[in-house]
């Protein structure tokens, strides 16, 4: 499970909650295990040769050691907790804006800004489309510098593509040959963001998402 900050900007600290729960019941059962172990040892004592003094306060000041432990390792959970919520909700007002990444464009029938790296060094270059199998659908000319434009959906006939999943990649060429492939960034809107092992994840439109360290630009929504 993730932690997520969904489109009504409230944040579920569900990961976190579960390990600090199991955490919790762990060490309270090591701590009455040891309180147990040390009342039955006092109990249970030979009379005529009780417990040396010395030992009873070793075995009084690790006691004190495991429950300073215990409560440690609650107060661990406690800021871990706390550090995730934050986290997340700094990117909550993210929701409903649009951010430029290498992710795979979403095409729900209007316009996606996009955006090419360029290679200076060739003559010139296309914009490739798949669909989501990898199938190539159409390519289109675009300028072998840097640049950001809107691509319709439509191929080179005219025909308005399926609304689903592309993927716009780059190719450049200097006279016919390749010299140099890419992926196109593309702006899609955010619906929400989860915690995850690799940082925090933007959830956008189609069903893609896309590290928050790996965002080029933000952007309000069109």
């Amino acid at each position: 499970m993730v932690n997520s900050v969904s489109g009504t900007g409230s944040v579920a600290a569900a990961t976190t909650s579960l390990a600090s729960s199991s955490a919790s019941a762990t060490d309270g059962s090591d701590y009455m295990t040891f309180l147990r172990m040390l009342t039955t040892q006092v109990q249970n004592q030979d009379p005529l040769n009780p417990m040396a003094s010395t030992d009873f306060a070793v075995q009084l000041a690790t006691f004190s050691g495991v429950e300073q432990q215990i409560q440690t390792n609650n107060l661990l959970s406690q800021i871990l907790s706390g550090t995730t919520g934050s986290t997340l909700a700094q990117y909550a007002d993210w929701i409903g804006r649009e951010v430029l990444t290498y992710s795979p464009a979403v095409y729900d029938g209007d316009p996606i800004t996009v955006q090419t790296a360029g290679y200076s060094a060739a003559t010139s270059a296309n914009l490739v489309v798949r669909d989501s199998s990898g199938t190539e659908i159409m390519r289109q000319t675009i300028p072998v510098e840097a640049t950001e434009f809107e691509w319709s959906g439509f191929d080179e006939a005219g025909t308005q593509l399926p609304q689903g999943v592309y993927q716009l990649q780059t190719e450049y060429f200097e006279n016919d040959a390749v010299v140099a492939t890419g992926v196109a960034a593309v702006f899609s809107e955010v619906t929400g963001v989860e915690a995850s092992d690799l940082g925090s994840v933007i959830l956008l439109k189609g069903d893609t998402s896309a590290l928050v360290d790996d965002v080029l630009k933000l952007r309000s929504a069109r």
